[in-house]
């Protein structure tokens, strides 16, 4: 290519082109390694990578990851939007994943045009070099939320579950547990779990149109499907709804429990789903089912 054109004395620039070189390998190899993890992990919720495996970790219940990194949801969508359409080798434009190494290689070494500084190459590796890794830590952390739970055997109620509490007589499905209490000491004080707290809990969607956060010794199992009460209001009940329909497929009455979608099951492990899910040969977890209502 043409000389440089950059005001950068020579070997500052030679350093800085290897330096920015060596860390858009390493981004963009953990970047195509993340894909390629998240291909083999489940069906596919959304057309761009980053916004697939968070509607993923938000139908499995496992959205820990947003309190950290909420605040720079803005900086992530640029990042999803650069990495997914913007990625540019020679005159194409694509995903990050669609050029992978070889494109990133090819586009880092070819010759300037005549019209192009070294500058505005490192410019752009930098830029590229910036989401790369925004879209690595975001990918990594959705993936350590995502790792599967065994059931332990003190964990008496799975996910799909209906369960009714002892004493207030609410009814509610389970969309996730703990094998202890992990709210704080104030929320532990305030709804009295003090004895509870060492104990599994679960996440209950109830038959109220509230979210319950409940401790094993204050449940029972009891029959369903869950039926709302009629004194929900129509907000709640739709909310309540949506969420029913995002977590499970459908009910069955032969486990007397609600079908948990495909993501759901494999972050809560229980043998039974897996049986249905290697005995359904029409691809089960594929496709959401209408749940009955």
């Amino acid at each position: 290519g043409p000389p440089a054109r950059s005001k950068m004395p020579p070997t500052g620039q030679t350093r800085v082109t290897f330096t920015l070189y060596r860390a858009l390998l390493r981004a963009g190899k953990k970047w195509v390694a993340l894909n390629k993890q998240g291909a083999q992990t489940g069906p596919r919720e959304a057309q761009t990578f980053l916004q697939d495996i968070a509607f993923r970790s938000v139908k499995a219940n496992s959205t820990s990851w947003a309190s950290t990194l909420l605040p720079g949801m803005s900086q992530l969508y640029a990042a999803d939007k650069y990495l997914s359409h913007s990625c540019q080798v020679g005159d194409e434009k694509g995903s990050a994943n669609y050029f992978g190494l070889e494109g990133l290689k090819f586009e880092f070494r070819r010759a300037l045009t005549h019209d192009e500084s070294l500058d505005e190459r490192l410019d752009r590796g930098f830029d590229t070099l910036k989401y790369l890794n925004l879209g690595n830590q975001f990918a990594e952390s959705i993936y350590n939320n995502l790792e599967p739970r065994e059931k332990p055997s003190n964990v008496a109620f799975s996910v799909g579950d209906i369960l009714y509490h002892k004493e207030f007589g609410w009814r509610g499905v389970v969309y996730g547990w703990t094998e202890k209490c992990e709210m704080g000491e104030d929320w532990v004080k305030r709804n009295g779990a003090d004895d509870k707290k060492d104990f599994p809990f679960y996440f209950l969607l109830c038959n109220d149109g509230k979210f319950r956060y409940g401790s094993q010794l204050t449940h029972v199992r009891c029959e369903g499907p869950l039926e709302f009460i009629p004194s929900v209001s129509a907000a709640d009940l739709d909310t309540a709804r949506r969420h029913l329909q995002m977590y499970f497929h459908t009910f069955s009455h032969s486990e007397g429990a609600y079908i948990p979608n495909s993501h759901l099951a494999r972050r809560f492990q229980d043998g039974r789903w897996h049986k249905l899910e290697a005995e359904d040969e029409s691809g089960w977890g594929g496709v959401d089912e209408e749940i009955p209502m």
